[in-house]
């Protein structure tokens, strides 16, 4: 299987790429969003629903993959090749923290891609780095491994930390790639992050090797 190495920093889904402040988290310096690049996008009407109702829903898709995603705002990219795998990360913060969709690419090698252990290791990795800055451990909880309904290997999982922080992701294996979404944010605005994902997770639009389109 395709494993990933220090490249699982640029997708890591916890507070040693952000800082707490007030409630809100914000991404630190170390991993601060670049400028979008290569992200088309266009305006659709917000989500009343969401933690930040004024936000304006945009379509952001990664070209080289073709896979598109609806974000609560313009997207800030960024590209890490590290180890023969590019991690394309799409960042856009909230009210109540932020929201990731990153197109891992790496070498074809027909065994798919290890959705567990990619996860274990962004939180091994996480919780290194929070042991050494006091950070609350975060864990991943629920975790179940699937198919989408076309039949895409899929793993889920929630995201809990004694500090309150909360959130949840999705990896999908798309064969040279790994789609990975996360929402985080705290325990106060649970309602607000369910939704803004479950809005991200139905405008997520898979694009096949033969250019059909498939949405999740």
């Amino acid at each position: 299987m395709t494993s990933l190495s220090k490249i699982q920093r640029v997708a890591l889904l916890a507070a040693s790429t952000t800082v707490i402040t007030a409630g809100v988290l914000v991404p630190t310096s170390a991993f601060a969003a670049a400028a979008p690049v290569g992200v088309v996008t266009t305006t659709v009407a917000g989500s009343a629903g969401s933690a930040d109702a004024a936000a304006q829903w945009t379509q952001t898709t990664d070209a080289p993959s073709g896979v598109t995603v609806q974000l609560p705002g313009q997207a800030h990219t960024e590209t890490i090749d590290e180890d023969g795998i590019e991690a394309r990360v799409h960042d856009v913060t909230t009210d109540y923290g932020f929201i990731r969709f990153t197109v891992f690419e790496g070498p074809d090698d027909g065994q798919g891609w290890d959705l567990t252990g990619s996860l274990q290791k962004q939180l091994d990795m996480h919780n290194k780095d929070a042991a050494q800055s006091s950070g609350a451990t975060l864990t991943g909880e629920d975790v179940q491994e699937g198919t989408t309904a076309e039949g895409l290997p899929a793993l889920d999982a929630a995201l809990t930390a004694t500090d309150g922080t909360a959130g949840d992701t999705r990896l999908i294996d798309l064969g040279p790639y790994m789609v990975q979404v996360v929402v985080l944010g705290t325990t106060d605005d649970q309602q607000a992050m369910e939704a803004d994902y479950l809005r991200v997770l139905n405008g997520l639009e898979l694009s096949g090797g033969d250019a059909a389109t498939r949405s999740l």
